[in-house]
């Protein structure tokens, strides 16, 4: 076992603190740690996929909205500068201009919150299984 599996360890049943698996008494609440069973877990846990690796495509979507955000702020930029030099002297034809760029700016706004919703959803999603994990650990 290396120094990272050591590290992450598990719960103390009495108070919940992180205790590592090395440690034979709880480092805040003084209790016996060391009977606690693990070991079945940690088998369970090398067959199971890493929460890391879970909905590849989904992940991929909230980078490429993020990506389309970026794009889209830059281009509504691009294209104000452009209309403005097209409309340049007439009257309140600064306002073309300025509404292109503001719409591209709530595109680009809306297009980036759909990636982090997506982003939050999966965290969501990774934290509930953890969660499930530590009861059963403690149960």
């Amino acid at each position: 076992m290396t120094n990272n599996e050591n590290d992450v360890g598990y719960f103390c049943v009495d108070c919940g603190a992180t205790v590592s698996l090395d440690d034979e008494i709880c480092p805040k609440c003084g209790s016996d740690v060391s009977k606690l069973d693990v070991e079945p877990e940690q088998n369970e846990k090398s067959t199971q996929t890493p929460l890391e690796s879970k909905y590849p495509i989904l992940r991929g979507i909230a980078e490429l909205l993020k990506v389309a955000s970026i794009i889209t702020f830059i281009l509504s930029i691009f294209a104000g500068g452009l209309v403005w030099g097209e409309f340049g002297g007439s009257t309140y034809s600064f306002l073309i201009p300025i509404m292109m760029v503001l719409c591209g700016i709530i595109t680009a706004i809306l297009l980036l919150a759909v990636s982090e919703i997506i982003k939050v959803f999966i965290d969501i999603e990774e934290n509930t299984r953890r969660t499930a994990e530590m009861l059963r650990q403690i149960n």
